[in-house]
């Protein structure tokens, strides 16, 4: 009786167990039940409904649902481990979404996005003062991901319009789905499009300016703000700087405000400032040829 009872024991446990052969089983049973074949399969349909419920949020093969137990193997543990140590090869696996017509296609960081996730990553404070087009924005969102993923991070990226946080909401989404299913924590979204919630304990939220209030995350990106969000910007940085082991990103195209103004020129002409921020200054030329001094 005891050996029968743990035997059942051990295979309901291993039906809450997936893992990659588990995970090409279901692909294969979906795939084949859908062309209505006669064969053997590994799941039947009612299977694959019920699988599909824990696996997945919405039905969505690219939405990892939260708290799925998976055994990985050495490739993917290898993999982790070297995304982790590495951002530029956890890039290496994101794709962007171009169109209905070629769905996703790799992600290609140029060199100033290398060094603005780079910079963003080794050091507390950074300003990047920037020309239009050069693709900040991605960078944003990337080393945004790389922190909630790995470093469990609570990440806050603040835009000037709801609008724009919107967007930012819909693009880091489809990096997220890009990402292979061992590689990425189960997710949790939200009803207004304002935060992306993960299993691990961290989250990615997405704020005007001016909705933030007393919010106060591990890590606040800002992107591009205009001259009538100082006040409040100025307030977070200097909630943040009281905050242990926080990072702050300000992102903005021409030094059109006070904090890039004062902060980022003083620091570029050696004066001392209040705000301690290392700098990141591309080349105009490289983005607009038409650029004259």
């Amino acid at each position: 009786m005891s050996k029968t009872y743990n035997r059942i024991k051990l295979i309901d446990v291993e039906r809450f167990i997936w893992d990659s052969k588990k995970m090409n089983d279901l692909q294969a049973s979906q795939l084949r039940w859908h062309k209505d074949t006669k064969e053997d399969l590994p799941y039947d349909r009612e299977e694959i409904k019920e699988i599909r419920e824990k696996l997945f949020v919405n039905d969505n093969d690219r939405l990892r649902a939260p708290d799925v137990i998976y055994n990985y193997n050495n490739r993917e543990i290898l993999s982790i481990l070297e995304c982790g140590n590495d951002p530029m090869s956890f890039a290496n696996h994101l794709e962007i979404f171009h169109s209905r017509k070629l769905a996703f296609h790799q992600l290609e960081l140029n060199e100033d996005q290398e060094g603005i996730i780079i910079g963003h990553l080794l050091n507390e404070y950074t300003i990047v003062s920037k020309p239009r087009q050069l693709g900040t924005s991605t960078a944003i969102r990337v080393a945004a991901l790389f922190e909630a993923i790995f470093q469990k991070r609570s990440v806050t990226i603040a835009t000037f319009k709801e609008t724009n946080a919107l967007h930012q909401y819909d693009m880091m989404l489809d990096l997220y789905r890009s990402l292979p299913y061992y590689l990425k924590p189960g997710v949790i979204l939200s009803a207004e499009k304002r935060k992306i919630k993960f299993d691990n304990g961290a989250q990615i939220i997405f704020s005007s300016v001016a909705r933030l209030g007393g919010h106060t995350p591990d890590t606040l990106m800002v992107d591009n703000m205009p001259r009538e969000s100082f006040r409040y910007l100025m307030n977070l940085i200097l909630t943040m700087l009281c905050r242990t082991n926080s990072r702050i990103l300000i992102c903005d195209t021409g030094m059109e405000h006070e904090i890039t103004e004062t902060v980022y020129r003083n620091l570029m002409n050696g004066i001392e400032t209040e705000f301690t921020f290392d700098t990141y200054e591309c080349e105009w030329e490289k983005v607009d040829p038409n650029y004259r001094e």
